[in-house]
């Protein structure tokens, strides 16, 4: 219960919350899904070449993607304010 006041009441005091939420999201969304499991794996396990790879290119797709969506989210961010 608490959360959803929490939530509606930002909501009502923020003007422009979905570009907050635009930036939140592609900042930590990037790292918990595409950047820190595959590191995980790397860590935890003995991996073969091909499983190195692999979690290299997702991690490396997980920055890529952590680069264009916090700047896409900064830049829209610049265009309202």
């Amino acid at each position: 219960m608490f959360l959803f006041s929490f939530a509606g009441g930002l909501s009502a005091l923020v003007p422009h919350l979905d570009l907050l939420i635009s930036l939140v999201g592609a900042f930590a969304s990037s790292f918990l899904a595409l950047i820190i499991p595959p590191i995980i794996e790397l860590i935890t396990f003995k991996c073969g070449p091909m499983i190195w790879l692999k979690n290299i290119v997702i991690v490396l797709a997980g920055i890529l993607g952590f680069v264009v969506g916090t700047y896409s989210s900064l830049v829209e961010i610049g265009k309202k304010f």
